[in-house]
């Protein structure tokens, strides 16, 4: 018994010495890492200041590690570079700013093992002044930091990664526009361009801008607003938000909401789990969902309505709201539910009233096609 008593005293020693040794490391590097802009900042201090001349240079590439970075507008032709540290830096601390033909590349300090195994990384944050003539390539990356800016880009090229950090932009104008979190949000408040923008766990939103667009968030939210062009979005678990859009749309959503408002262009829906709700819409388009409420209310005009429309339910209810003067060929039909329609004597209903097929107007333009398997079919006019 007494030498198992020495044992664990030599381990409980063991244990404490390791702690206080622990505790001068992270003294050492700067305490814990607090990703916050009022605690963070508060203790940060400008620690060193670089220029590079941007002559002939068509490319940007910015890569740092856990430090944020803030991109400005600067007042003189060059790019300038201001370092905010919380700890007193060491040479290998400061950016390494190097030329190679045509590209300009600023590379932050890599953490050590010792400081972010255990969360103790340093705080700092990159300032990096860009002139605003500059038109070429930028891309910016931090593995566990933020990127931000509120300058207008007009670029050839736009690149944005994080690992696990926020990216909110203000306006980028780029042939390419390709942004990307693993965790972590992601904001635009005007994207021009073809735009690829993707989140694993984090909430999407663009505000503004025309370009094609593919968008997708694994477990977040997704925010389009005041684009145009086709757009393509997909996410598994969220729901997606597409307002005054023009354009083409493909929308996914395996578990969440497609809400849709006053938005023109065919338009494909698809939730696995969740209601679509759909409004002032001017276009054509095909709606499912398999667990979930479908409301469909068109634009007034009839003539932007210049293709077929299909809606399916597996489990819920069809609410569809069309315009009076729309001409078409009907089919309905509910394995568990009632049609109802503003044209119930123009078509024709079978016995048990689950299926209703017949053409309302002469000529018809288009078909109009919905199904349940349990739920009511509603048709409205406006």
């Amino acid at each position: 018994m007494r030498k198992l008593i020495i044992i664990l005293i030599s381990i409980f020693s063991i244990i404490i010495v390791g702690l206080i040794v622990l505790l001068v490391i992270m003294i050492g590097y700067g305490g814990f890492r607090i990703n916050s802009s009022v605690s963070g900042y508060s203790n940060l201090k400008l620690v060193n200041t670089q220029n590079a001349d941007l002559e002939g240079i068509e490319a940007i590439v910015i890569d740092y590690d856990s430090e944020d970075v803030v991109l400005y507008t600067s007042d003189t032709g060059e790019l300038v570079l201001k370092e905010y540290m919380s700890f007193s830096p060491k040479e290998d601390d400061f950016t390494r700013i190097t030329k190679s033909g045509g590209k300009l590349n600023l590379e932050g300090r890599k953490e050590h093992v010792n400081s972010w195994i255990f969360g103790m990384n340093r705080y700092s944050r990159m300032e990096i002044y860009l002139p605003s003539g500059y038109s070429g390539t930028l891309s910016v990356s931090t593995s566990s930091g933020v990127i931000d800016s509120d300058m207008a880009l007009i670029l050839k090229k736009f690149d944005a990664s994080c690992s696990s950090g926020d990216i909110k932009m203000n306006e980028v104008t780029a042939e390419d526009i390709n942004v990307s979190t693993s965790s972590g949000s992601i904001t635009f408040k005007k994207a021009e361009g073809a735009r690829s923008i993707s989140s694993s766990s984090g909430d999407i939103e663009i505000q503004a801008g025309a370009g094609d667009t593919q968008v997708s968030s694994t477990s977040g939210s997704i925010i389009i607003e005041n684009v145009v062009g086709q757009l393509k979005a997909e996410a598994s678990s969220g729901d997606i938000v597409i307002k005054a859009s023009s354009g083409k749309k493909d929308i996914r959503t395996s578990s969440g909401e497609i809400i849709i408002t006053d938005s023109e262009g065919y338009t494909r829906a698809y939730a696995s789990s969740g209601d679509l709700r759909i409004t002032e819409l001017a276009g054509a388009g095909d709606f499912t969902t398999t667990s979930g409420v479908v409301t469909v209310i068109f634009a007034k005009d009839a003539s932007f309505i210049n293709d077929n429309i299909k809606i399916e339910s597996s489990s819920g209810d069809v609410d569809l709201t069309i315009p009076s003067e729309l001409r078409f060929s009907f089919n309905a039909n509910t394995s568990s539910g009632d049609i109802r329609t503003y044209f119930d004597d123009l078509i024709d209903f079978s016995k048990d009233e689950r299926d209703a097929s017949g053409t309302v107007g002469s000529s018809p333009l288009i078909n109009l096609d919905i199904s349940t398997t349990s739920g009511d079919i509603q048709v409205n006019s406006r």
